[in-house]
């Protein structure tokens, strides 16, 4: 990759994860994960003070840390990062990536860049300045603002992003908000890397990295065509069956298949990796579709047209051997009741 490769990492802001009053914001989110996971990190297999097993370093040095109980990935030096994957294009033509941040100041932790390259490596740039986003490449240039708020209580604060590509068009959120919409990007990338300035005292850290293929899925068609549908866009804090706000994106549109198609019934089943004793995975997993459930309930759907099971690590998609295979084996499936 080229030297001067640029990282969107603090690219997308989300909601701090503590600040409840803010997730009800999310109720209006639209953006939905690809459906075939192809990476997801969240650091909690590596050792603090150690390299990211899962990532390759191109310049600049950084280790694993705990922040606020999370582990993240920090840069201590200016940075290219990306991550290890077994073949160099894994983009599809229809991707999604996301990222979870840590602003230690919001003065210093900006500007922050992705690149995504072609089979050529020719790129395309989105920058994330203290109050834009902008995105360069092929001649143009789009930009728009996206905060405002007071930058002293924006510091030392966690926040989620989110771009979506399909079909040559790339969507990029900041929070619970579309801030950037690319009609045409002029080219079809196949990968991207993450790039960033940092120093001892303006380190850049992330983690909760989520790159998925088959972004924008007709979730009834797949119910309808296959009897099932499974997602990776319902996700929830490590060991626990909070979900995260983001996940509204896909519960929004499973809400409104439902609304769509009254006489229509689901069950939602929980599933999890092999981490862990069969006893509290079984446990996790049923408290976890029980809170997708009580979610859609809240959202006005009848709860009798509504099941909630948990499998645990009964029914793998995936070898739980390897990182990629737990990866795909954290899941939630919607089935379709006859």
């Amino acid at each position: 990759m080229k030297k001067n490769i640029h990282f969107l990492f603090a690219a997308l802001i989300i909601l701090t994860y503590a600040d409840i009053n803010r997730a009800q914001n999310y109720q209006n989110y639209d953006f939905v994960p690809g459906n075939e996971l192809i990476f997801e990190d969240n650091f909690e297999s590596d050792m603090a003070g150690e390299w990211a097993a899962h990532w390759d370093l191109e310049n600049g040095q950084g280790a694993v840390t705990t922040i606020d109980g999370r582990r993240m990935l920090t840069m201590t030096e200016a940075f290219t990062v990306f991550p290890l994957m077994k073949n160099k294009n894994y983009l599809s033509n229809n991707f999604s990536i996301e990222f979870d941040a840590y602003t230690n100041d919001m003065w210093l932790s900006w500007p922050f860049y992705i690149n995504f390259y072609d089979e050529n490596d020719d790129y395309v740039e989105i920058l994330y300045s203290l109050d834009k986003v902008v995105f360069s490449g092929n001649n143009k240039q789009l930009s728009s603002e996206w905060y405002k708020d007071n930058y002293e209580e924006a510091s030392n604060k966690f926040y989620h992003f989110a771009i979506a590509y399909t079909d040559n068009q790339m969507k990029i959120y900041i929070g619970e908000k579309r801030y950037l919409s690319i009609p045409n990007l002029g080219l079809k990338p196949v990968r991207f890397a993450f790039y960033g300035g940092a120093e001892p005292e303006n380190t850049k850290s992330f983690t909760n990295v989520r790159v998925a293929n088959g972004a924008q899925m007709n979730l009834l068609n797949a119910l309808m065509t296959d009897g099932k549908f499974v997602t990776y866009g319902i996700t929830f804090d490590v060991n626990k069956a909070s979900l995260k706000p983001e996940s509204m994106g896909t519960i929004n549109q499973v809400l409104a298949m439902l609304k769509e198609k009254p006489d229509l019934k689901l069950e939602v089943g929980g599933h999890t990796d092999s981490d862990g004793s069969d006893e509290n995975n079984l446990k996790l997993s049923q408290q976890r579709a029980d809170a997708v459930v009580k979610k859609l309930v809240e959202l006005g759907i009848d709860a009798g047209r509504l099941t909630a099971k948990g499998y645990g690590e009964t029914k793998p998609v995936a070898d739980n051997n390897s990182f990629e295979g737990k990866a795909k084996n954290r899941r939630v499936e919607f089935v379709l009741v006859k």
